[in-house]
């Protein structure tokens, strides 16, 4: 049978300010680290045991994310140009013509 944890602890490692680790232990021992990167002050990449997690791919104008990708998916979010959200779709990058669920602020025609 499976030890039981009895303890879970998170330890958050700052660099310039900013979370540059995270790490997770139990009783049992380590679990694993997150690794945070920076491109010009600006969260980039999130690692997990040297293994991209979560990425940004693009921003626009306003410095406002427009494509992240996480595991197999990427999120495309579009805005306006005042800078209102305007539609989130999420796609997957393994299939990219696939679509799985797109979302819009678009007010609709009445």
């Amino acid at each position: 049978m499976p030890q039981a944890i009895n303890t879970f602890s998170v330890r958050f490692t700052y660099t310039d300010g900013k979370v540059s680790q995270v790490s997770y232990m139990s009783d049992m021992g380590s679990i694993g680290t997150e690794q945070y990167t920076y491109t010009n002050g600006t969260l980039t990449k999130i690692s997990f045991a040297n293994q991209d997690v979560w990425e940004l791919d693009a921003e626009n104008s306003l410095g406002q994310t427009t494509s992240v990708n996480s595991g197999p998916l990427t999120r495309t979010t579009a805005y306006a140009s005042n800078g209102l959200l305007t539609g989130i779709t999420f796609a997957n990058v393994t299939a990219p013509c696939k679509t799985l669920a797109t979302a819009s602020t678009e007010p609709r025609a009445t």
